[in-house]
């Protein structure tokens, strides 16, 4: 059997409080990413890409109301969401890939003095 995207984008964990959850994951995260690749750069790209998206257009990323999530509601979504539950779902566990942070730009790890 096929495992599609919107298979994948069901099985992330929903950490949201029962009243935080009018959008499920899947529509939540298809619209994100649906308005990212068209060129979205923020939550307010976000937001304004998914509420010009007609009602039919809605229906496949699973919102059957005829309003897409508002901004805050995508900020609540995305400080909500587990960063290890996504990664758990793109494969399997694939192993976290972290840029190396420059040395020169690293904070100090204690008071210098400056004399």
């Amino acid at each position: 059997m096929v495992r599609t995207l919107w298979d994948a984008l069901g099985e992330i964990e929903d950490k949201r409080g029962r009243k935080g959850r009018q959008y499920s994951v899947q529509s939540l995260l298809g619209i994100s990413i649906a308005a990212m690749l068209a060129g979205a750069s923020d939550l307010i790209a976000i937001f304004r890409w998914g509420r010009r998206l007609k009602p039919e257009a809605l229906r496949l990323f699973g919102i059957d109301s005829e309003q897409a999530p508002c901004h805050a509601t995508d900020h609540y979504f995305f400080q909500s969401l587990d960063g290890d539950s996504v990664s758990a779902g793109r494969g399997g566990g694939a192993p976290h890939r972290h840029r190396r942070q420059n040395p020169a730009r690293q904070p100090p790890s204690g008071r210098e003095s400056h004399s």
